[in-house]
């Protein structure tokens, strides 16, 4: 029975169109989504005849004003025997002037009546101009800042290393605080999430397509939005930064790295073709909308309990204080009900600052410092070779040495095992590793001849501290202190047992260079005729992706050399130099066929000589990284 029905929307022309097509009743005017574009001062007349007697499956008015402008309505109606007929509406609207108190207050109000009567009290997105204090007149999200959120959003609920969504135009907009109506409507059509498993150089691809606006990003029109994002492809993601960092560690070609997505980030990045089972990709039982959405109801609930039992400890303590002072019935009760408002306006304001705080870190894809903590099994090498000859001793004139070689066993292996703790600037490993080789020689008619090749184990704990990140890597002090022993004692010696101090500058966590470091050495060694030697060694671990056939050629070496003293003797060595090349090439999984080559030289102190020891073969290599806390 209504004179007059007027709809108000913030949904897009087609969507509007679509929803004008479900309602029954005639909708008079209707108010569109806001629209970006320059205007001082505009007015259009429109004139109705018979509008009202007859159905009608449009309005008679459908505009759309601009952001930051103040529009009026003028209507005339035409009165008669029955109910008033709508003749004339006249529309005008005028820049707001943010300088004078009469529009920023009707701007105010409007807001505010908007929200008593078409919002919920507790919109899940809060009006950007208090997210984003001091910022310039910015009325709505943009699509860079929502799409943030959303990967935000996935990789907290996930549980993933890292999220990655495409980034969309919204098709409207919405001024101030945001609803979960209007918030659902942005990520319609439902996109299923899907985790995978991705490899270091996918990552680092789609890393080189994240929007590198800075946020917050200006209020721009309509058609640069859709420009931008219908015609180009751009990423927004949680844990991955454009240069080519995973949770502030560099990406790393042969790691796999678990991803939120979607189907068409996949099919983007150009691994939609290739076989699902090398990813491990598998369904999240939601969509993006609706992962988002729980997950901004989540934060607001939790932020607000939060703050309550902080409100409540602070008021208990504020009682305990007076009921120690011995203040009266009616003096206490009138100080507790203050105190109870107080304490309750101030709870409130401080879980809406904390929520809008975590807006604006999700919207900006910052990352809370938060330790991360890894289990890596950076090698298991295993080397084995077993050759059996009968009957040599008849066939001694044939010239093969197949023929006349000894019945012999080699075997070899080697292992490393550490924990990496990551806390902000620090780092912080600790770990065991091991080499043991032996070879037997069977010669017929005697007692079997053993030699070992190597023999090693040792404990170790580093820490570092970043100082300086740039392009090939991050530089900072490091201390490393290592218990150095081994399995067998040598024939007629005592048992090896070294404690090794280096303090020093290290350059890690590159891409290709991935360690270099240069430290003072200082050895204890714990035997009795045991020595403490001074001096320095500089090392490097290389690590170079080979195209795309997944094998990777790896360099580890390292220089050592010790300063004289009187108390220097024939076991103690002056320079030593340490190869280990090799060439990973993947067989399943982590599994990797590895041909290498080792070599190790050495000179004397006292022994004016130097050796080497060069082992060449090819190994099975093992490794495996387990994130538990990333």
């Amino acid at each position: 029975k209504a004179d007059l029905v007027v709809a108000i929307s913030h949904l897009g022309t087609e969507d509007n169109a679509r929803l004008l097509k479900r309602i029954p009743a005639r909708i008079d005017i209707l108010i569109g989504e806001r629209v970006r574009e320059r205007t001082v001062r505009r007015k259009k007349t429109v004139e109705l005849a018979g509008w009202g007697s007859e159905p009608a499956s449009l309005p008679a008015l459908e505009t759309r004003w601009p952001v930051a402008t103040i529009g009026t309505l003028e209507l005339e109606f035409l009165r008669g025997s029955g109910r008033p007929l709508l003749a004339r509406i006249e529309e005008s609207y005028a820049t707001a002037d943010w300088d004078s108190p009469i529009d920023q207050r009707l701007q105010d109000d409007w807001a505010t009546l908007f929200d008593a009567y078409f919002g919920p009290k507790a919109p899940l997105l809060p009006d950007p101009r208090r997210v984003w204090h001091g910022s310039a007149v910015k009325l709505t999200y943009e699509p860079l800042e929502v799409w943030n959120i959303a990967a935000q959003a996935l990789r907290q609920a996930t549980g993933a290393e890292a999220s990655l969504l495409r980034i969309r135009d919204l098709g409207s907009s919405a001024i101030g605080d945001v609803t979960e109506t209007f918030l659902w409507e942005w990520f319609q059509p439902p996109e299923p999430i899907l985790i995978a498993r991705l490899p270091g150089r996918a990552l680092r691809a789609a890393a080189a397509r994240l929007d590198p606006q800075p946020v917050p990003v200006p209020s721009r029109e309509s058609q640069t939005v859709v420009r931008r994002y219908g015609t180009e492809t751009w990423f927004a993601a949680a844990g991955l930064e454009a240069s080519g960092m995973v949770n502030s560690l560099p990406i790393r070609d042969d790691e796999w790295y678990t991803v939120a997505t979607t189907e068409e980030v996949l099919r983007e990045a150009g691994l939609a073709d290739q076989p699902r089972a090398s990813f491990r990709i598998t369904p999240w039982p939601k969509s993006v909308g609706e992962t988002v959405l729980e997950w901004l109801r989540e934060r607001r609930e939790q932020v607000s309990a939060d703050e309550k039992r902080r409100y409540r400890r602070k008021l208990g303590r504020t009682l305990s204080r007076w009921a120690a002072r011995g203040d009266t019935d009616s003096a206490l009760a009138s100080s507790f009900d203050k105190a109870f408002a107080d304490e309750k306006e101030e709870a409130r304001r401080a879980a809406d600052e904390s929520y809008r705080d975590d807006v604006r870190w999700a919207a900006e894809a910052r990352r809370r410092p938060a330790p991360l903590w890894r289990l890596n099994l950076r090698e298991l090498s295993v080397q084995f070779a077993n050759t059996q000859v009968e009957n040599r001793d008849s066939f001694t004139e044939v010239p093969d040495a197949r023929v006349r070689a000894i019945s012999q066993v080699l075997a070899q292996a080697s292992a490393g095992l550490f924990s990496e703790l990551y806390w902000g600037r620090w780092r912080w490993e600790t770990g065991v590793s091991a080499r043991y080789g032996r070879v037997t020689l069977k010669p017929k008619g005697i007692e079997p001849i053993e030699n070992e090749t190597a023999d090693q184990w040792m404990i170790e704990t580093e820490v570092r501290r970043a100082l300086m990140t740039g392009r090939h890597g991050t530089l900072g002090p490091f201390a490393n202190l290592a218990y150095d022993t081994e399995f067998t004692p040598p024939v007629d010696l005592p048992i090896r047992k070294v404690v090794r101090w280096k303090p020093g500058l290290k350059l890690f966590e590159g891409r290709l260079l991935q360690e270099a470091y240069a430290a003072a050495v200082i050895e204890e060694d714990s035997r009795p005729v045991g020595n403490t030697e001074y001096g320095f060694e500089a090392g490097l671990r290389l690590a170079v992706p080979l195209s795309r056939t997944g094998a990777v050629a790896t360099l580890k070496s390292h220089y050592r050399r010790f300063a004289r003293s009187p108390r220097d003797t024939a076991d103690d060595l002056k320079s030593q130099l340490e190869l280990d090349a090799r060439l990973g090439l993947p067989i399943v999984g982590d599994l990797r066929l590895s041909p290498f080559v080792q070599y190790f030289r050495f000179e004397g102190k006292v022994v004016p000589e130097t050796g080497y020891n060069v082992v060449f073969g090819v190994a099975l290599d093992f490794s495996y990284l387990w994130k538990p806390v990333f």
